[in-house]
């Protein structure tokens, strides 16, 4: 069988993200596979290297242009590739957490929400919607844990979570949370963590269709 190790000696076009904050993944993937990503290729976007290209592309293209063929494997993170929803992608997780994917309350009605998330009962639930930076994520989580959420899709969140609380009108939103301590500046709190996120290595499905150009 083969290991994430294996899959990566045998690429030739490895995808890095964009993002200096993805920069925990990209030494991850170094300590495991043995690769060694090219420090130039932050500031040149292309760089080959020791019979391999290095190419950087923003974190949320990344599943679907290996989807598409444009890349063997990608250096990605667990709510990007679950927001995407490609399939002709899979993904391996590798290393440690490097953050969470949490509900991110207003101080004045985290009690609430806490209770509302945490409470078990044999009645269901009416449950409440929730803005998040990752729908889609945020639906697979409901779901998948059975929690009264759901997504508000079809509107962007943007900027800092603590104002889109305000802004809705919800007092709430779905974030990444790293320490939680810009949320409690802006009067906001952690009160329940939704899933954690981890680096993860996207690869093209052998059995997915090939990318056909536009005519």
């Amino acid at each position: 069988m083969e290991t994430l190790r294996d899959i990566a000696q045998s690429a030739k076009r490895i995808l890095v993200p964009k993002s200096r904050d993805a920069l925990g993944g990209v030494l991850a993937f170094t300590a495991i596979t043995g690769i060694e990503i090219p420090e130039t290729v932050w500031d040149k976007e292309y760089v080959v290297a020791g019979g391999r290209s290095f190419r950087l592309v923003p974190g949320a293209d990344m599943p679907s242009q290996v989807g598409a063929g444009w890349g063997d494997v990608g250096i990605c993170s667990t709510e990007l590739v679950a927001e995407a929803g490609i399939s002709a992608v899979r993904s391996l997780r590798f290393g440690e957490s490097v953050c969470r994917y949490s509900v991110l309350v207003l101080e004045e009605r985290a009690e609430d929400w806490r209770a509302f998330l945490t409470q078990t009962s044999r009645y269901v639930r009416q449950p409440r919607y929730l803005p998040g930076s990752f729908p889609n994520l945020l639906g697979m989580i409901a779901a998948g844990r059975d929690l009264p959420l759901l997504p508000v899709r079809g509107i962007s969140v943007s900027g800092k979570g603590e104002a889109t609380m305000r802004a809705s009108g919800i007092g709430a939103v779905a974030d990444r949370v790293v320490s939680g301590e810009t949320a409690r500046k802006l009067g906001g709190c952690e009160v329940f963590e939704l899933a954690k996120i981890y680096p993860e290595l996207v690869v093209r499905r052998r059995d997915a269709d090939a990318y056909q150009p536009a005519a």
